[in-house]
């Protein structure tokens, strides 16, 4: 243990992986930190194209324990330039204080499980013009729900620009006032399972390559004989290749530099395995629906749906001769007050999967063959 405590120092300054020849058979036990910036937009229409488009910057900032015990009083510190007020942080910091030029906000979670994690998503209000690097696609069919029952089959599919790392998929089928549903067939074999919610993880995902995943679902019109329609939630994430990527033993935590944001640190009391990763990725979020008669904002929906048609008109866009291309990014984001869409659930529409704090109920990276 005496060897591992002179070399410390030399593991935080250069993050390379050094291994306590003591605990050297323990290395498959560790903590993983996360630290993913994105840049996302609302798509407007079933088809988002490869090209510019306008979107707003986002984190997504967590710690999941691969450890044998539960963790007690995990600790986040982001240290940063940026005026917190001019930020959204879900949930809220437990502490603001300023040191000199910076920011440090500080979160304090109770605990966290084995296989669980915790996690802060950051939101930034500026957008920027950025390319989306890929073609992505909703298709819903029947588009018109006109029975008491039908089989409604969604599907998403990403065809990359370049070789990604991987994409993070997740569908979900919430009930409605409209509409229940319950899934039948899904493909590929899911990543996550959760009640009304499937997600996939497919890595090394090929430049030019279609990427489909699919459910099938038992769908009850609730307002039969009136006509309805439902669209389920989708949401994509492409990893750019090569993120960053560190180990290393250490008492004091661990810290990854963001160019952006600024230093994010994890604390957790006593000696840990920690592996850290700082990606890169893009989001693109297809709304939920449900509505009747079908076409027609349901109420729940109406005030968004009104507050979305006024952002997205040709006049609404900052700079001349940008077209909105049908999927620039949705201003809602920016807005402190802003109502979800009932249809989403108990989540707020602006927190991704990714950023749920509770463990998903099955894990698992499966084998994925792209279906062409």
């Amino acid at each position: 243990m005496t060897r591992a405590i002179l070399v410390l120092p030399v593991v935080l300054l250069t993050g390379t992986l050094v291994i306590p020849p003591d605990v050297l058979a323990q290395s498959e036990f560790y903590l993983d930190v996360n630290v993913s910036r994105s840049l996302r937009i609302y798509a407007v229409h079933e088809d988002v194209t490869d090209q510019e488009v306008l979107g707003t910057r986002t984190w997504w900032i967590s710690l999941r324990n691969y450890e044998m015990t539960t963790l007690v009083g995990p600790e986040l510190e982001i240290k940063t330039v940026h005026k917190p007020d001019l930020i959204r942080f879900y949930p809220s910091p437990t502490r603001t204080t300023q040191d000199g030029e910076y920011y440090v906000l500080t979160w304090k979670f109770d605990q966290t499980p084995v296989r669980g994690q915790n996690g802060v998503s950051v939101l930034f209000s500026e957008y920027e013009l950025f390319r989306l690097g890929a073609n992505i696609t909703r298709s819903v069919n029947p588009t018109v729900v006109t029975s008491q029952r039908v089989r409604l089959t969604c599907e998403t599919r990403i065809t990359s620009s370049s070789d990604l790392e991987g994409v993070s998929v997740d569908m979900r089928f919430p009930e409605t006032d409209e509409a229940a549903s319950v899934p039948k067939v899904v493909y590929p074999m899911p990543s996550v399972e959760e009640p009304n919610r499937r997600s996939w993880w497919a890595s090394n995902v090929r430049r030019g390559v279609p990427y489909t995943f699919r459910v099938e679902l038992d769908v009850l019109n609730k307002v039969f004989p009136s006509s309805m329609m439902y669209k389920p939630y989708v949401y994509m994430k492409p990893v750019d290749k090569s993120p960053k990527r560190g180990r290393t033993y250490s008492y004091q935590g661990v810290s990854v530099q963001d160019g952006i944001l600024g230093t994010v640190t994890w604390r957790v009391d006593g000696l840990h395995y920690w592996a850290w990763r700082h990606e890169e990725a893009r989001e693109i979020i297809l709304e939920s629906i449900s509505t009747w008669p079908a076409g027609e904002p349901s109420s729940g929906n109406t005030l968004q749906t009104n507050r979305s048609k006024a952002c997205l008109g040709r006049d609404s866009l900052p700079q001349a001769g940008l077209t909105p291309a049908g999927h620039m990014a949705d201003k809602l984001s920016q807005a402190r007050d802003r109502t979800p869409w009932r249809s989403i659930g108990d989540e707020r529409l602006f927190v991704p999967s990714g950023f749920l704090r509770r463990p998903p109920r099955v894990l698992r990276r499966s084998g994925f063959v792209p279906l062409v």
